[in-house]
This record gives structure tokens, sequence and C-alpha cells, in this order.
């Protein structure tokens, strides 16, 4: 998966490098205001393979250059526009031999082994081509196996198996981008200055309750607002939307602290007060719909006073306090199993002591005494293996300590369990452990109960030790 990454990050970069070349002096498409390139992002889509995953679009009236100095999001003077495009274009032409001032949209694919980005229109021939299999193609990477080849007005760059297999859909060669997933992306992409489509189902996501059951997921940005759709079973989208909304609750009862606690510095006080009341603004307008098998949440920039400006702000003020409070609170959340599961370890250690011919390991009541160590069960390390989550096997508690003391896991859990037995200087003690490592990093967090006899009773002890709890 690094890989693809890499590859469409390059791509991506080298895309980025291309938009810069056009200028307010260079020659382009004649387009009407506020349209969007709406057929070459639909003949791009053409270009998408049928193992495609992912599928992002960036579409804009004008080229992408021309946009970002008329906007002023990049203020240029005439002078310094006129040498910059200049130079630019000289650079790609003598690279590349290709003029891109027109390109007016870029879309970029993703499957398991990597992706490539459409980029359009371009004019020219590649410069330095080679042939390979009628297909003229130049070595952007050779690290990377980062390619580019021309097809039409359409410059693909990627990984080198995905610009063929890119190239080849184009050509009616192999399979082309089709199913619900893609009728699913085309209604993001439809009128839209950015969207991004993803198919959930082709996607490794860790094994959970928030991910079982996700289909499809997808982000617009057009001339109404930020519109985000997920699809899949019902159940499943209801969980979301709650966290979802516990997300922003959890956010502003944050912020609402951070007002009570900075009340007596003037500057982090005026802050805090700013960003509460802006936020309760933008909370107001996130309010997650689930219809059917369909979540949809949007943000709408024209109407209901909130500006593009809030949103962003408002989404950042959240996300800055809210993400690490949340994160917090999921992995808190998931310590609860360890403490259950070690108190029941430490009941079932407490009756076996106390009769041990009631599990059927012919002991005798003279005998008495802990069942042998055994753990830690699963292995350390194989709930990250299967996504973050241990999914429950019988036979993994099939050792004579688990049947005595009567535990296993039979729901899916994030932490391997053990128990010790020691007999040192005449007093005969146990000790029941958990060990989680919630977020895969190699740290673990340790969970123990401690018990010994006394006056042969056996006597727990009155409080959980918890050891680097949340990582």
């Amino acid at each position: 998966m690094f890989s693809a990454i890499k590859a469409l990050t390059s791509a991506l970069v080298i895309f980025l490098t291309f938009a810069g070349c056009g200028g307010k002096n260079a020659p382009k498409q004649e387009v009407s205001p506020g349209s969007l390139p709406t057929s070459a992002v639909a003949a791009a889509l053409k270009a998408v393979p049928q193992d495609a995953v992912f599928v992002l679009s960036v579409a804009s009236p004008t080229s992408f250059w021309d946009l970002t100095i008329n906007q002023d999001i990049l203020p240029v003077e005439e002078k310094q526009a006129t040498a910059l495009n200049t130079a630019m274009r000289a650079h790609v032409q003598r690279h590349l031999g290709l003029d891109v001032s027109a390109v007016q949209n870029v879309l970029v694919f993703g499957t398991m082994a990597g992706g490539a980005a459409i980029i359009g229109p371009v004019e020219g021939e590649l410069k330095g081509a080679r042939d390979e299999g009628g297909l003229s193609m130049i070595t952007l990477d050779a690290d990377a196996e980062m390619v580019a080849t021309l097809h039409g007005t359409m410059l693909i760059i990627g990984k080198h198996e995905n610009v063929l297999a890119s190239a080849a859909t184009l050509d009616g060669k192999s399979p082309a981008f089709s199913g619900d997933f893609t009728n699913f992306a085309e209604t993001q992409f439809r009128s839209s200055y950015l969207a991004a489509a993803a198919d959930l189902g082709k996607i490794p996501l860790p094994p959970t309750p928030f991910t079982q059951g996700l289909e499809r997921a997808g982000l617009k940005v057009d001339t109404s607002g930020i519109h985000l759709t997920v699809t899949g079973e019902p159940e499943t989208l209801n969980m979301l939307k709650e966290q979802l909304e516990s997300f922003v609750a959890m956010g502003l009862d944050t912020l609402k602290q951070e007002i009570e606690a900075s009340s007596s510095d003037f500057v982090i006080g005026a802050g805090a007060i700013l960003a509460y009341y802006n936020s309760q603004s933008l909370a107001a307008a996130l309010k997650p719909i689930v219809d059917g098998n369909t979540l949809r949440l949007d943000f709408d920039l024209l109407g209901g006073g909130i500006s593009g400006t809030m949103v962003v702000a408002g989404i950042g003020v959240l996300s800055a306090v809210a993400i690490p409070a949340f994160t917090k609170y999921t992995k808190k959340s998931k310590t609860a199993e360890s403490i259950q599961f070690i108190k029941k370890m430490s009941d079932g250690a407490r009756v076996y002591y106390a009769n041990p011919e009631a599990v059927g390991l012919g002991a005798s009541p003279q005998a008495k005494h802990f069942p042998a160590s055994v753990g830690p069960t699963p292995p350390l390390g194989t709930c990250c293996n299967m996504g973050g989550k241990c999914i429950p096997d019988a036979d993994t508690w099939e050792h004579p300590t688990w049947k005595a003391l009567d535990f296993a896991m039979r729901d899916p859990h994030y932490y391997s369990y053990e128990f010790k037995t020691e007999v040192r200087d005449g007093v005969t003690s146990y000790t029941a452990l958990a060990y989680g490592d919630l977020d895969c990093d190699g740290v673990y967090s340790t969970f123990s109960l401690y018990g010994e006899v006394v006056r042969g009773e056996v006597l727990p002890g009155a409080d959980v030790i918890k050891q680097n709890a949340l990582e």
C-alpha cells in the first residue's frame, strides 16, 4: 500500500508543477464563466480501470494557474506572472515537449497496487519518448516506477502498471470502470470542483463496529457547499452518525471548558470565547442524516449564515481540540474490556482454589492451589495483525488453565490475557493480567489484578493496577 501512496503523491506533485504553466498570457480553452469541463471529467473517468478503489477529481472553469492568479489566492504582479508563465512553459517544453497551459481537470485513481493521474487537456508530443506497445512513454522516476504517456489530449502519469492499465482501458483492451461504485463516483463528480469516492468494500479497513458494513464514501465540493455521503448497512451508519455527533459535542464541551480555564488570561480567554461561539454556529449545521442505507452530511456555504471561512475555521478549531479528546475517549472506552475480564479471571481463580474438584481436574480439597501459569493468550501482536481487534477462536482457549478458570474470549476483543501463579516465602498468589496495543505502535498497556491466600482464604486485590493505560 505504501508504494501506491508514493505513486499517487508523485503524480500529484508533477501535476501541480504542470498547473503552474498557464498565466494570464497563456492560451486556454474558451469557457463560459462558472462552467466546468464536465465532458472532460467524464472522458477521464473512462480511463479508470475496473480495479480502482479510490477516485479523486479536481476541475476548474479555467486553467488552474489562471484561476489561482485571478482569484488572488497567489498574488503575482503582471510582470512576474508573465515571467513565471514564460519560464515554466519553457521548462516543461524542454523536458517534456508539451503545452499544458490549458489544463482544467485532473483525475486521480488508486488501486491496491498503485495509481495514476489523468491530466487534460494537453497538446504536443512527449519529448524523448520510447515506444512501448504502441504507446509513447517516458520514465519520470525509476525508483517509484513512475512513467508518463500521452493518449490523445490526456496525459497519464503514475505507476507503470497503472498507466498501462489506464491506456488499455481507453483502448477497450481491458475492462472499464463500471458497476455500482462507478455510478456512485459519477454522482459525486457531477458539477463538482472537487470530488472523491472510495469503494470501502474493497479497502482493508480495520474490523470495527464502525467500519463493518460500509460500502462507499464520497465527498464533493460544488457551488452549494460541501457534501459527504456514505452508504452501507443502516445499523453501521446509525452508529457512525452517533459517533459524529459525539465528536462535535465533545469538541464544544472541550471549548467551553477552555473558556472557564482561561478566564484570567485576556488573550487566551478571548480566543476561547470566539472559538466556542463560532463553533456553536458551525455545529448547528453539522447534522448528519441517515436515510435507509445512506448517511449524508452537508455544509451549506451559501445559506444559513455560514460562510466558507467559518466552515474551514470551525472545523479546524473543533478538530484541534476534539480529535485528541475523542481519541483518548475511544481508547479509554476500550480499556473497560481489560478491567472486566481480569476481574472475571480473578473470580475464576478464587472459585477454583476453593473447590478444584468442581472443574474436574481430580484435585482433592486438601491440595488447594491455583492453576498453572498461562499466556499471554493470544500471543502479543495478534490483535494488531488482525486489524486491531482479535477475532475469537475457541481453540485458543483450550489450555487446562483457561478451562479451570472458566475463562475464554467469545467476542472480538482488543487485549491479550495472562494468568500467573506463584508460591514464594510460603505465600501462594496469582496475578491476572491484560496487555493491549490499541494504536498498534508496539507500545503496550498493562492491567493487572493481584490476589493471595491469607489463612486459607483467597483475598483478591481491591484495585486494578494500570500501567501506560492509554499507551
